[in-house]
Parts: structure tokens; C-alpha cells; sequence
């Protein structure tokens, strides 16, 4: 990479340039490092929300540490699923990105959530007994939203650029993309029913 690109402040204001760079040098940069980040803070992040609801009272540290830990590995595992799944789409599309450099995008699309998390994060740590948290709901609401909005732009803009059509065709990636998973969760949930049924029948 060039000592004057430096795609953690790029990608903010300039998504497209940002994400050419990187598949054009180097598809791989950062990208495994970013999803394990992403998900320890996603998954560190859950267990913070329960502990300061009081759902979470004995062993935080550990809970803590297993949240973190969970949450790197799943999202690593999401990371090649959502690769895949938007280069599959992609083509439906009319796009020809490989799988490596949606992953690319998947990775560093979700920048925006792992500040995200961080914010909130520090958010948390000053919950005592006597915060009002409805300013500190409300706050994180705020940062979840904002970089939420941001997120989906730049992903789209991301798809787009690698695919070599508009942004509009990226967030259509996006939206074919989830409600596909919706429709295999629905499925697999189904069939785990149907199958939990038929043995407890012949049980």
C-alpha cells in the first residue's frame, strides 16, 4: 500500500476510490484482522448490553472475554459467507466481482460498525447505579443509527465500484442477499421443527 493511501480515513468520504485501491493492489489487506475486530467488538458489545441490564450479574470478565471470542470466529465465518453470497447475486445482476473481493468489501463496508461499537462501548463504562439510562439508550440509539445509514451507503458504493455498476445495484445485492438468508433460516428453522415433530411421534 502507498504511504499516502490510508483507507481507514478514505473510505468515509470516498468509498469508491477506496475499496478500487485495495481490490486493484491488494484484495487480502486487512481484511481477516478487520473481521476478527469486528466481531470480538460485535460480540464483546452483546454481553455489555446484558450485563449493564442486569441480565448478567456473575462471572462479567469471563462472559466478556466468551462474547469476544464467539463473536471474532462468527463473524469471520460470516465474512466468506456474505462474500460468496454477493458475488452470487452480483452476477444475477450483471456484476463479475470474485468472491475475494466482496469479501474485501464486506470487510472494510463494516468499518462504520466497528467504531460504532467502540463508541458505544466507551458509552457503557460510565454506567453506575445512578446514570439515567434513557440518555445513555437513547445516545447509543443515535450512534447505531448514524453509522448505520453511513454503512449502507458506503457498502453500496462498494458493491457497486468492484461490480462496475451503480450504487443503486449494490444496495439491490444488499437487499436480494438478506432476504435470502432470511428465506434459508426460515427454511432450516422449518425443517428443524418438522423433524423435531416426527421423532417426538415415534418416540
Amino acid at each position: 500500500m502507498s504511504d499516502t493511501f490510508n483507507p481507514w480515513l478514505s473510505l468515509w468520504t470516498a468509498p469508491r476510490a477506496t475499496i478500487r485501491k485495495l481490490v486493484d493492489t491488494d484484495p487480502s489487506y486487512m481484511v481477516l484482522i478487520l473481521a476478527l475486530a469486528i466481531g470480538a467488538i460485535s460480540g464483546l458489545q452483546g454481553v455489555t448490553e446484558l450485563i449493564v441490564s442486569g441480565e448478567i450479574s456473575e462471572n462479567q470478565m469471563m462472559m466478556k472475554i466468551v462474547g469476544a471470542l464467539i463473536g471474532a470466529v462468527v463473524f469471520v465465518l460470516v465474512l466468506y459467507l456474505t462474500g460468496w453470497l454477493y458475488s452470487v447475486v452480483s452476477k444475477w445482476l450483471g456484476g463479475e466481482a470474485p468472491a475475494r473481493n466482496l469479501r474485501t468489501v464486506a470487510a472494510w463496508g463494516n468499518v462504520p460498525s466497528l467504531v460504532a461499537g467502540i463508541l458505544i462501548l466507551i458509552c457503557y463504562t460510565f454506567v453506575t447505579k445512578s446514570t439515567d439510562m434513557d440518555a445513555i439508550e437513547l445516545l447509543v440509539a443515535l450512534i447505531t443509527s448514524f453509522f448505520g445509514i453511513w454503512q449502507l451507503v458506503i457498502l453500496c458504493k462498494m458493491i457497486g465500484e468492484v461490480n462496475g455498476f451503480s450504487a443503486w445495484k449494490g444496495l439491490g445485492v444488499l437487499i436480494i442477499s438478506v432476504l435470502l438468508l432470511l428465506a434459508a433460516a426460515v427454511i432450516i428453522g422449518l425443517t428443524i421443527a418438522l423433524l423435531a415433530g416426527v421423532l417426538s411421534l415415534l418416540a
